[in-house]
């Protein structure tokens, strides 16, 4: 899969200094007369009919916390219907979600009946060091499922997680998920520029992909 990359992205060491220095409060933004720059990208990637889309927006990194949303969506043949697709990712969501990159992962530990309602453990890894955190599953249907994050330990509260299946025509399934959140202070902001924002980019990609396979194997 090749990904065409589109960015006007700050250096990840410079926003985390940035953000660190530039206010110790959590939730007290920086007095500041000067407008700072974002930033935002795109990545998609067209392979035998399949397309990946993310899109990502953040806030300058010296006010803390930083508003980020993110989108990610994919189109593909599928030989299952949106909904058996919706339904075979809440049935066995680690399935789709766990992932591990270089020295980076993260571990969905799902319960055998998983509804509304719900808390979810989730074990993250930076460079061999566990940290525990969680969500609480807000809603569940037939064609869509949301999260939102537990105070705690996540990288994002507060932070939602939206997850949708359609039917596109043709044959096609749209799946998109969408987050957004604010940093869960100051160190996990400094996380997610150095390397954290990456690592969820290729994550999310890699549960698209799990969709595709769930698709192309017809369940």
């Amino acid at each position: 899969m090749q990904l065409g990359i589109e960015s006007q992205i700050p250096d990840g060491l410079l926003a985390a200094n940035a953000l660190l220095a530039g206010n110790s409060r959590q939730g007290v933004p920086t007095s500041t007369h000067t407008l700072h720059r974002g930033f935002e990208f795109a990545i998609s990637s067209t392979v035998l009919g399949f397309q990946f889309r993310c899109y990502e927006s953040a806030s300058d990194p010296v006010v803390a916390p930083n508003n980020v949303n993110k989108q990610y969506g994919g189109t593909f043949p599928c030989s299952s219907t949106a909904g058996q697709v919706m339904g075979a990712v809440e049935s066995n969501f680690a399935a789709f979600w766990n992932y591990s990159a270089g020295p980076f992962g993260l571990a969905f530990h799902q319960p055998p009946q998983m509804g509304a309602g719900s808390e979810i453990p989730i074990t993250a890894t930076y460079f061999g060091v566990n940290q525990n955190m969680g969500v609480s599953v807000t809603s569940m249907s037939s064609s869509s499922m949301s999260f939102s994050t537990l105070p705690g330990g996540h990288l994002f509260y507060p932070g939602a997680i939206s997850f949708s299946a359609s039917q596109a025509g043709n044959g096609m399934v749209s799946f998109n998920i969408n987050l957004s959140g604010n940093f869960n202070g100051v160190i996990n902001g400094a996380k997610y520029y150095l390397g954290g924002s990456a690592f969820e980019n290729a994550q999310w990609n890699h549960f698209l992909s799990k969709v595709q396979a769930y698709c192309s194997l017809g369940g």
